[in-house]
């Protein structure tokens, strides 16, 4: 196909030194660091949409880590080591990121969060004390406290199993808040953001130069390349164990009697809800249908809402009247392992993918690896 470029188009994309694919969490994280390191290099952000896209805006705004059923759900595919070293990647991941946005800038409160089982899945939490302590101890010098406790349920008012567990240290953000602050932070150092540019192929040049280009038939060619789509990343790198795996999210009407205020976890992490105000915004769900979930369409389904919203009516407000007032679905990437891909997958190509749908608690830690392995060789 020929595509009619004017030289003036072709002359400005002829300027970037880094190119990062990906304007999310990663990937502005990643151009801050490498600006910041490297400020005279010019560090471009592309992406194929307005912000929203994949997961950064569409996310629930859960500070979390791993609560006591994703651990032991993830020990049995990693080994509790590597499930342990997972909750701790994400923990100081997130420590990460507030040295970049302040608690105050991205609206977060440590509310902490309860893990809750519905009444016939008293057998799953009597199951789980069996991992607490063994948990509790592999994150102990994280907290220098025992990271769960197990505790009634009784104090939230809602119709699930007598007890459950509790942690201190989840909270909430106010994902709109971090995502101005980080595109703030970025374009005050100099990154550029260009929204709209759809990248087709990532082709090489030179053992250490490449070509980006364009489904309009643009071309960038540039020293450094990070791919940083999460996601959509086989779209462009073919080799890496990941799927898009589709979240789904409703929030309700504001509910004048509401109990409770935090976070509540459910089903090994598959549902997750927090308050938001006097409303409900709860999540997740794909557990029950998990093939057609496997998708990157961005359209919430009517099975997956019906679902959510049934919970939240049986067992977070003992069936008060609410109706949804907003409903959305947001792209995770996910993969055998839910541990990160970050690497250099070629000279000067790089990827940092694949978050389990903990993008907001790895995405620092993750730019962080990234954007050192690029300065080794380009500083």
């Amino acid at each position: 196909m020929t595509h009619e470029i004017s030289y003036w188009e072709q002359a400005f994309y002829d300027q970037a030194d880094i190119v990062i694919i990906g304007a999310g969490l990663v990937g502005i994280q990643s151009a801050i660091a490498l600006k910041t390191a490297m400020p005279k290099r010019k560090v471009w952000i592309l992406d194929k949409s307005a912000p929203g896209e994949g997961a950064n805006l569409r996310n629930a705004g859960f500070a979390c880590f791993g609560n006591i059923g994703e651990i032991a759900d993830d020990a049995k595919r990693m080994g509790m080591d590597e499930a342990i070293s997972l909750y701790r990647k994400r923990y100081e991941g997130f420590q990460k990121l507030k040295e970049t946005v302040s608690e105050g800038q991205m609206g977060f409160e440590q509310s902490g969060g309860f893990e809750v089982f519905r009444k016939d899945q008293e057998a799953e939490y009597e199951g789980l004390l069996n991992e607490i302590d063994q948990i509790n101890e592999g994150l102990f010098d994280l907290h220098q406290k025992n990271t769960f406790l197990p505790k009634p349920t009784a104090r939230l008012k809602i119709n699930s199993a007598e007890n459950g567990f509790y942690t201190p240290f989840e909270g909430t953000v106010q994902t709109h808040l971090l995502m101005h602050a980080l595109r703030n932070k970025a374009q005050s150092l100099g990154v550029e953001f260009y929204e709209g540019f759809e990248v087709e192929a990532i082709e090489p040049v030179s053992l250490d130069r490449h070509l980006v280009k364009s489904a309009k038939g643009h071309s960038i060619e540039c020293r450094v390349v990070l791919v940083c789509t999460n996601a959509w990343a086989n779209d462009l790198l073919d080799t890496e164990d990941i799927k898009p795996a589709r979240g789904q999210v409703i929030v309700t009407s504001p509910i004048a009697t509401l109990p409770w205020r935090g976070l509540i976890h459910c089903d090994k992490g598959y549902i997750y809800a927090r308050t938001l105000g006097t409303r409900i915004l709860i999540g997740g769900g794909r557990n029950v249908d998990f093939k057609n979930e496997e998708t990157t369409a961005q359209q919430s389904t009517e099975r997956i809402a019906q679902y959510l919203q049934e919970f939240v009516k049986e067992v977070l407000t003992n069936e008060q009247t609410f109706s949804i007032d907003y409903k959305w679905a947001g792209i995770m990437g996910m993969g055998e392992s839910r541990a990160p891909i970050v690497k250099e997958v070629s000279g000067g190509l790089y990827c940092g993918i694949r978050m389990g749908g903990m993008g907001l608690a790895l995405s620092a830690e993750v730019a962080n690896q990234l954007s050192e392995l690029v300065l080794e060789k380009y500083h």
